[in-house]
């Protein structure tokens, strides 16, 4: 018997699902005559699930290296000895899952698991929105809290986000901590989960429904009407055109944001929201696309498509666990609110373009800017930080990943009590209005976005005009975002060879601009992180890093030049030359 048979052996006599036990039978002998098998299932046996940004995200399957029972009672037993289980009295845990395939079986393991351990466990009973999930964290200052969702991945995937007792993301040291004792976790057996009716009786399970959605739309109003307080006093003055409805086109992707997102655009004035119909209901195979995430190419097709048809002003678009939000318009030069002249007429705002105009929209519209905490990340655009240093808003540029911007902004509440928390962006489309959620809110964001559509309207402008005026105020940054996939088991080895050799040997020049300085976040203090930045003699700005989810090393290109400088990168050359170097 060789070493992976050993594995499969002693993992078979763990295992907890009947059909995980039945995939695995089949996929072993299915190795015997395949080597596309064989290599399957050595994959799922390399090793224990790395746990990395916030949680898990990985394939559904049997093995260790897969999203399944085994790994969650792991993981969760592990949070749970973290959080001080056994040494604390009290522990209260809100679990909550989305609509993929085990999602809600998964969700049950873990409630089971931290019963088991003796903590309360307030779990949802029915798939939600990752930002309400995180909204009833803070309402019921949880000590912790889980999210069975991988978000924007492939339908094969799913995933595990853990979040602390400040409602926020986990940060260092909190996971490598807990991934410590994964490790160390005893067989799922032993933990012997108890039968959750069995928990509801002994007073430690307790059911979140519709109490708590209500709560959070309750609480989603108050936030927006306090943030945007100038809006609703000056409404009567800026509306300057006599317009129609706007006319919003929404589409869920398969995913969780029906009926939430469209309850939050279409309870405003002035709209009318038109859910995408082949995508609203939810469908763990997200059938109508190949990768559910509104960011790829086709993604929304349908949504384009429906827009067309009802003449629509406005598409908004969540991905499937509705934490983030994608924005497309009408063409520039087409009428400002009328058809479109084609399916694929639609041009999609980038997170950037999102985020800046959604910030100066936030910020003329506060009571007392100058109070407004602001936090975006080392990769999103540098223009966030020009328009909150215009305002006398407070800018924080944080790490990748928007837990570090909720948990940057508590700790700058925390040393400025006076000051409040205005907004939070990341270029990959994921926005947070307030302190509503501490973490991307596609709900709220859509809200927002249909405001800013109305706003816009009221003024006869387009949302292209609108971007205008951002850049005549602002500068206008060019650049262009994207990623190189690597294939094969071994991908994420040639990421981390990716980023040694970028080191090694750094971009001296890129096309014609000289490079002047190079941050490596890798030597930071404060901030450490495997990214490299790059800062040219025209403004130029490349930030480089692998991902925290998939095998991709990114980049994020963008130059805003001076207003006096005629200096224009060559976009498209510029990014033929970093696409070389990450391969």
């Amino acid at each position: 018997m060789n070493a992976l048979d050993s594995k499969v052996e002693a993992y078979l006599k763990s295992e907890l699902e009947p059909l995980r036990k039945q995939e695995l039978y089949e996929l072993v002998e299915a190795s015997k005559t395949s080597s596309k098998s064989r290599a399957e299932l050595e994959s799922a046996f390399e090793g224990p699930l790395h746990f990395g940004t916030a949680g898990l995200r990985a394939k559904v399957g049997p093995g260790p290296n897969r999203m399944n029972a085994q790994t969650v009672i792991k993981t969760t037993w592990a949070i749970a000895q973290e959080a001080g289980c056994g040494t604390q009295e009290g522990l209260h845990a809100v679990i909550a899952f989305d609509g993929r395939q085990d999602s809600r079986a998964l969700a049950c393991w873990s409630a089971r698991t931290c019963i088991s351990a003796g903590v309360h466990v307030s779990l949802f009973d029915e798939a939600v929105p990752t930002p309400i999930a995180a909204y009833a964290m803070k309402k019921l200052r949880a000590s912790f809290g889980m999210i069975v969702t991988a978000s924007h991945n492939p339908p094969a995937d799913n995933g595990f986000k853990v979040y602390w007792d400040n409602a926020a993301q986990i940060i260092p040291p909190v996971d490598t901590q807990i991934a410590a004792r994964i490790l160390d976790a005893p067989c799922p057996k032993t933990l012997t989960p108890k039968n959750l009716f069995e928990a509801i009786e002994s007073g430690l399970l307790h059911s979140l429904g519709r109490e708590m959605i209500d709560a959070y739309f309750q609480e989603m109003l108050e936030v927006n009407t306090k943030l945007l307080s100038k809006v609703n006093d000056d409404a009567p003055a800026k509306k300057q055109v006599k317009t129609r409805p706007l006319r919003v086109v929404y589409t869920a992707m398969h995913g969780v944001g029906n009926p939430y997102t469209y309850k939050a655009i279409d309870s405003l004035n002035d709209v009318v929201c038109v859910s995408e119909p082949v995508q609203a209901d939810r469908d763990p195979h997200f059938s109508s696309t190949d990768f559910p995430n509104p960011e790829e190419e086709g993604a929304l097709t349908h949504a384009l498509s429906c827009a067309t048809s009802n003449n629509a002003n406005l598409i908004l678009a969540n991905d499937p666990d509705a934490d983030r939000l994608s924005i497309a318009i009408p063409p520039e030069g087409s009428a400002h609110f009328g058809p479109s002249q084609s399916k694929n007429a639609y041009v999609k705002l980038t997170g950037n373009q999102i985020g800046t105009l959604m910030l100066d929209y936030l910020l003329a519209n506060a009571q007392d800017p100058q109070n407004a905490i602001v936090a975006s990340t080392v990769v999103s655009t540098q223009l966030s930080r020009t328009i909150c240093s215009a305002y006398g808003a407070s800018f924080i540029e944080t790490l990748t990943g928007f837990k570090w911007i909720a948990n940057m902004a508590q700790r700058e509440l925390m040393a400025h009590p006076k000051k409040f928390f205005l907004m939070g962006f990341e270029e990959a489309i994921g926005f947070s209005v307030g302190n509503l959620v501490r973490d991307k809110d596609g709900v709220h964001a859509a809200r927002v976005a249909a405001q800013m559509g109305i706003s816009f309207q009221a003024r006869g402008w387009s949302w292209h005009d609108a971007l205008h005026d951002l850049y005549t105020r602002f500068g206008t940054p060019r650049g262009q975002n994207g990623y190189v996939k690597l294939e094969g088991h071994d991908a994420g080895a040639k990421m981390v060879n990716s980023m040694a050799e970028l080191r090694a040997e750094p971009f001296s020049t890129l096309c014609d601009e000289k490079i002047i300085h190079v941050e490596d976040y890798l030597e930071s203090e404060t901030m450490r992180s495997n990214i490299l930045v790059y800062f040219g003699e025209h403004g130029t700005r490349l930030v480089i890093r692998p991902s925290g989810t998939e095998p991709k090393v990114k980049y994020y290109l963008e130059n805003i030049a001076p207003a006096d400088s005629n200096y224009k990168l060559d976009l498209e050359e510029a990014v033929k030359a970093i696409k070389a170097r990450l391969v």
